[in-house]
């Protein structure tokens, strides 16, 4: 059984806001944008059903319309600025790069903030490393697979070891660099 059915099933028990949200979340970050949007429309008014509108909204239609609508939707130009940052700071999260920092150019044309300004600097230069892989023979190849395999969450010392050198395989010392 997953999360979101164990969210639902405490929902049938014990109706809760909080678990409420979590069951919006999971399906937000499980890809099911459609159920996710559903789900949010049942939270009551929080600064996170906003956030949540706001990715939702990126996600199924563009980020120009997320941004749009967070005008209709929100008058207070603070408070804007914050449900920008946070729906610009989850579609980091999920790797969407391009709409993120969409969101957040509004929120910083809207506030004067030094910290937003360097967040828009950092994740104008993330790149999704699946749509940055070299060819397999390219000489940089052996380095990305290896690095990938180090960061991948399924990492094994024994899938590293198939594709390490022969110094790696037998153990042998390796000079450090001082």
């Amino acid at each position: 059984m997953n999360q979101v059915q164990l969210y639902r099933e405490i929902l049938k028990t014990m109706p809760n806001p909080g678990v409420q949200q979590n069951v919006a979340v999971a399906l937000l970050y499980g890809g099911h944008y459609a159920e996710a949007k559903e789900e949010v429309t049942k939270l009551p008014d929080t600064e996170l059903h906003y956030v949540l509108l706001a990715v939702l909204t990126a996600l199924t239609d563009n980020s120009a319309r997320a941004i749009i609508d967070s005008q209709t939707r929100i008058p207070d130009q603070r408070v804007r600025v914050a449900i920008l940052v946070g729906a610009g700071q989850t579609l980091g999260q999920l790797r969407q790069y391009d709409r993120a920092l969409d969101l957040l150019k509004a929120a910083a044309r809207l506030s004067n903030s030094h910290e937003l300004q360097a967040q828009l600097d950092f994740l104008g230069k993330m790149k999704r490393y699946d749509q940055s892989l070299v060819p397999e023979t390219d000489p940089l190849y052996p380095v990305q697979q290896a690095l990938l395999e180090i960061y991948s969450p399924e990492s094994s010392t024994l899938m590293l070891s198939r594709r390490s050198s022969p110094i790696v395989k037998t153990g042998l010392p390796c000079a450090r660099a001082s």
